[in-house]
This record gives C-alpha cells, structure tokens and sequence, in this order.
C-alpha cells in the first residue's frame, strides 16, 4: 500500500511577518491518516492490489485570526502497475514508481508550485529523483513557492508525506520522523 497526504499551507503579504510567522512555523508537518475499513468487498479487493494507494488532501489558509481550512479529502485508488508511475494529474509534480519492490519518488516543478522557477541551471524545468523508500519507511517533501494575483502575492507551503508498505497506520506520520526527507525551500522575498 502507498499513502500519500499533501498538506497545503497558504497566507499572503498581511500575514506574511511577525506575528503571524512563529505560529506558520508551528504548523504541523503531518495528521493522521483516516481509519480506513479493515474489511473490504472483493471487488474492492480485486481493485486494489495490496491495499491500493490512499491520497489525502489537507489545506489550509492563514489569516489575522488563525488558520481556516479549505480542503479535506481522501480517496483510495488502486496501485499503478510496477515500472508505471501514479498518474501526475492526481498529485502535481509528485511522481511515486513501484520498481523491484521499492518506491521511487521523483518530483517534477509544475508552475501550480509558484515561483521561484526551479531549474537545473540550463533553463530546463527540474526534475529528479528525491528519494526511495523499502517497504515500511516514509518520506516527506516540502516546496514553497509564491503567486502574484490581482489581490497581491499569495505564498504556499507544501508537505507531501508518502508511505510505502503492507500495512499502514493512521498514525504512520505523526509517530515519527521520516526516514527521507526533500526540501525545496527558497526565499520567497
């Protein structure tokens, strides 16, 4: 089973100082995942293949009065065939592989991550291979990026936790630290 949880942190240029900085700072990296039925039917069974994949999608706005969620939602999908990457449409930027029973996570800059472009020094966007994780280990990505709207500069923080194994936990990122870790953190000025 693969469990990934994308965590979505933004504030604009009022929040974007003391005070407001120390609490963002604060702001947990992880949640627990939803308790998913132990039992499934078998043609839930038959759709996903030891477990399948669980995509939580959490996001949250930072304002003068704290933070206001904006989104929860989880689904389950059935696993990619090994060598086939998950389908980029469903997770921007964040490509898992199963190959020779490990997973590898590449992470593409797509511009829904703002700016500053990444690039790897020749005008070309980046893309490379952040980190493989065996079975019963965790990553954790996190990339910041800024937006211009008519309203102003809007600035974000993704963490993106990602699980590999037979059985996952709810509380397979808040128990511990990640075994890898990525961070594309610029400044964000």
């Amino acid at each position: 089973m693969i469990a990934i949880q994308s965590i979505l942190l933004q504030w604009t240029k009022e929040t974007r100082g003391e005070p407001y900085a120390s609490p963002r700072s604060r702001h947990p990296r992880s949640y627990a995942l939803p308790v998913l039925p132990s039992r499934r039917t078998e043609a839930e069974a038959s759709r996903t293949e030891s477990g399948g994949m669980l995509l939580q999608r959490l996001a949250f706005r930072q304002t003068t009065d704290g933070f206001r969620p904006l989104q929860s939602e989880q689904e389950v999908l059935p696993l990619p065939e090994p060598g086939s990457p998950v389908d980029g449409r469903l997770m921007a930027g964040v490509l898992p592989e199963l190959r020779d029973g490990r997973l590898s996570v590449r992470l593409r800059y797509v511009p829904e991550f703002g700016k500053p472009v990444r690039t790897d020094g020749r005008s070309v966007l980046l893309e490379k291979l952040v980190f493989e994780l065996a079975a019963g280990e965790y990553g954790r990505i996190r990339i910041n990026g800024r937006h211009v709207e008519e309203a102003g500069h809007r600035y974000e923080l993704r963490t993106i936790n990602i699980a590999f194994a037979d059985d996952i936990a709810a509380n397979v990122f808040t128990r511990r630290e990640p075994d890898r870790r990525c961070d594309w953190l610029e400044p964000l000025w």
